[in-house]
């Protein structure tokens, strides 16, 4: 799937999930986000590390490009099992 729409497909699962009156929803969507952001600054403290003791940039920037990517991939994957759920018990209406 193209970056751009991974990133659209994310921004579309947090905003449904954003409109729910449950608030058990939208914390457990804040709590995946908070998680996500927090493995994002990780993944950048590790680049981080990689340019100070590596010589070959085009392989340090195609693993940050990689770990970016994968953490995408799983909020993208935590948003959707979470809207799955909220509709599965009533929380949410169905699609």
């Amino acid at each position: 799937m193209p970056e751009e729409q991974l990133v659209a497909e994310i921004r579309q699962l947090a905003q449904a999930l954003a409109l729910t009156e449950h608030e058990d929803v939208r914390d457990s969507a804040d709590i995946l986000i908070g998680k996500y952001r927090g493995r994002v600054q990780m993944i950048h403290a590790l680049d981080d590390m990689d340019r100070m003791s590596q010589d070959d940039m085009a392989a340090v920037e195609q693993r940050l490009q990689d770990r970016l990517r994968k953490a995408r991939e799983d909020l993208r994957a935590g948003l959707k099992r979470l809207l799955e759920w909220a509709r599965r018990t009533g929380r949410m209406p169905p699609a």
